[in-house]
């Protein structure tokens, strides 16, 4: 972005333009990131936060006022929101992109993907305790952040309209999986959503959203919560664990070298039960379609970007929405083909 516009954001923030430091960070498709070091103030985050992927960021930002104070406690790391100068929780640049401050949580690190069963296990925890320091909030009072992100039929027909104006060769190449989508997806045409309480979710906790300590590996904090709203609970889970079940990262080149990990699922259902957190039965009888519902959700959004030419997520070459999306659906399909087993040891940690 153009020099004059980030030394205005800046000043916004009380900072000197001269005197402060960015360094982007590389995680996430979405917003871009940097971490903010100056002479006389701790290490921030500055972020600017995609117009493409939330036009609206009133609600989002509503939303993450509410929710932070709440995501504290001893065994949780705190975020904090740095307001402006003026008092206001975001700003914008002179291109209308909105921008906004974070506290950076020091000593910490990410993973893009882990062999470490313990980092498994710490997953189950902190997203135990995320939910269990949310319990009593009124979900219904939390605006949505984007309507029908998890819906499964809306991500179906989104996948159709994408068929129907796709490239040729796009559609070749994305042809095959599209039809065990489609195969996979029936599986949730009687699955049992009413029984499912509903709960105020993070809805995007893949690993690298997840914080740890550099020295213990012990879990701090979830971040990146633009999502936060009301969802169910396997949203979350499944999500996770999506990344937990398989050994290789998500855009790994080769989908056919994937196979299931069936104890980091149980080790993550055992950091899921030392949380604390209350679920329902209903809860701990879908833990296991949890790690099926999620991967296929996410291999039909990359399969449907690609379609669409790259429009949503950033890619660094042309067949990586491919690529994801074939890793994504060959977990899914795996994790359908190993379901009784994976019901059974969910069983035998949670019950």
């Amino acid at each position: 972005m153009e020099t004059d516009s980030l030394a205005a954001i800046l000043r916004a923030y009380g900072y000197t333009p001269e005197s402060a430091r960015l360094a982007p960070m590389q995680e996430g498709y979405i917003n871009q990131s940097y971490l903010l070091c100056a002479p006389g103030f701790p290490d921030r985050l500055l972020q600017q936060i995609s117009l493409a992927v939330f036009p609206d960021i009133d609600p989002l930002m509503e939303n993450l006022q509410r929710v932070l104070p709440l995501l504290q406690a001893p065994d949780y790391h705190p975020i904090q929101l740095i307001p402006a100068s003026s008092g206001e929780s975001f700003i914008r640049d002179n291109t209308n992109a909105p921008w906004r401050l974070l506290s950076f949580v020091e000593n910490s690190r990410s993973y893009g993907h882990t062999d470490n069963p313990e980092i498994a296990f710490e997953c189950g925890r902190i997203v135990g305790r995320f939910h269990q320091l949310l319990e009593g909030v009124d979900v219904n009072s939390f605006p949505p952040v984007l309507v029908d992100f998890h819906n499964l039929e809306v991500r179906l027909e989104q996948l159709r309209l994408a068929e129907e104006s796709a490239a040729r060769e796009r559609m070749q190449k994305a042809s095959p999986w599209i039809s065990q989508v489609g195969e996979l997806a029936r599986y949730f045409d009687y699955f049992p959503w009413e029984s499912l309480p509903l709960r105020l979710c993070h809805n995007d906790t893949k690993l690298s959203n997840f914080l740890f300590d550099e020295a213990s590996d012990k879990g701090r904090c979830l971040v990146d919560l633009d999502t936060i709203m009301p969802g169910y609970l396997l949203y979350d889970l499944g999500d996770i664990l999506r990344m937990l079940i398989q050994p290789f990262a998500e855009d790994h080149p080769n989908y056919k070298e994937l196979y299931l990990r069936p104890e980091y699922f149980e080790v993550f259902c055992q950091g899921l039960a030392s949380s604390g957190l209350y679920m329902t039965p209903a809860e701990k009888g879908v833990v296991a379609e949890s790690a099926f519902l999620m991967p296929l959700l996410h291999g039909i959004r990359g399969l449907t970007d690609y379609l669409e030419g790259d429009r949503h997520y950033r890619v660094v070459h042309p067949e990586q929405n491919l690529v994801r999306a074939s890793n994504l659906i060959t977990t899914a399909r795996l994790v359908h083909q190993d379901m009784d087993n994976l019901k059974q040891l969910a069983r035998s940690v949670l019950d």
